[in-house]
């Protein structure tokens, strides 16, 4: 199973910028086309919050506009800058929570089942896990197929860039304590921090993903430098391959801005495509004992 983590898009109505400096929207625009060229395409598409800058109706009419091409489907969550009512409104088909809007929802596809929760308060910045949250979490891990994902907005661990942990989740620990109770938890997915980040957590990973748009400065240490500092480091994604069968969970980072390939070697391998692809699947097959494509890779 392949999944697509975007996040923290802060789209804005059209011509206009965020913090007068960053072009969120296009942001969102380059992620969009650099998903549609992936081969294979992702089963699906999760962004994990922060759809839009200030949470209103203009603003998601701009969101559904951009991520109206994308061609796999796609999920969504609330963060801190969203609005939860005025976001399944605008959204009611990305936002799929009609029964509880303010706890989550869930999505099952094959072995796996993704789950989709609330961490939001509204008209705060920080997050929170509270008893409700973790009884309808409960529920739902409890009678899941093989494997559990979840996903949320504030990441549930201390991350070290202490102004943003300072509206990050009080609810981490109860949640860690819940999910280490469950096997079946593969991993956990946040946003929120504008960087991508890597933690075990609950007897099992959390990944944060970056933002599409602007990402927040490397700020671990106590001499407030880099305080509140955001910069134009390079926008990105994470692509979650889930082995459905072994339950193991491997990541990569991908930039979502134009690159250009080094020319050169380009030149080299598309004149002996052919002879090197039949010479690395020898390799391969040396290397781990079986041919390329088996066990669901491609």
């Amino acid at each position: 199973m392949l999944i697509v983590q975007i996040s923290d898009t802060h789209i804005v109505e059209e011509d206009r910028l965020v913090y007068r400096a960053i072009d969120a929207n296009e942001g969102l625009r380059k992620a969009v086309a650099k998903i549609n060229t992936m081969s294979p395409q992702p089963d699906c598409v999760v962004c994990t919050g922060d759809l839009t800058n200030r949470g209103r109706a203009s603003q998601y009419e701009v969101f559904g506009s951009i991520v109206s091409d994308l061609k796999a489907p796609l999920f969504v969550i609330p963060g801190n800058h969203d609005d939860t009512d005025c976001l399944q409104r605008s959204l009611p088909d990305l936002w799929r929570s009609a029964e509880a809007p303010h706890l989550g929802f869930i999505h099952d596809q094959g072995q796996t089942r993704l789950i989709f929760l609330n961490s939001t308060i509204a008209g705060e910045h920080h997050g929170h896990i509270d008893e409700e949250r973790c009884t309808w979490l409960r529920a739902h891990i409890e009678d899941a197929p093989a494997h559990v994902l979840v996903f949320l907005h504030h990441p549930p661990f201390e991350t070290g860039i202490w102004w943003m942990d300072a509206i990050g989740n009080s609810g981490g620990q109860v949640l860690e304590s819940l999910l280490a109770e469950y096997n079946t938890v593969r991993g956990v997915f946040a946003g929120h921090i504008h960087r991508p980040i890597v933690r075990s957590f609950a007897g099992t990973i959390c990944h944060v993903a970056p933002s599409t748009s602007h990402q927040v400065a490397l700020d671990i240490r106590n001499d407030d430098a880099l305080f509140m500092s955001e910069n134009h480091e390079p926008a990105g994604m994470l692509v979650h391959v889930l082995d459905q069968h072994s339950g193991n969970l491997t990541t990569h980072i991908q930039y979502t801005d134009t690159y250009a390939e080094v020319e050169t070697l380009k030149g080299y391998v598309d004149e002996h495509r052919d002879e090197l692809r039949g010479q690395y699947k020898v390799l391969f097959r040396k290397t781990h004992g079986r041919d390329y494509g088996d066990d669901g890779n491609r």
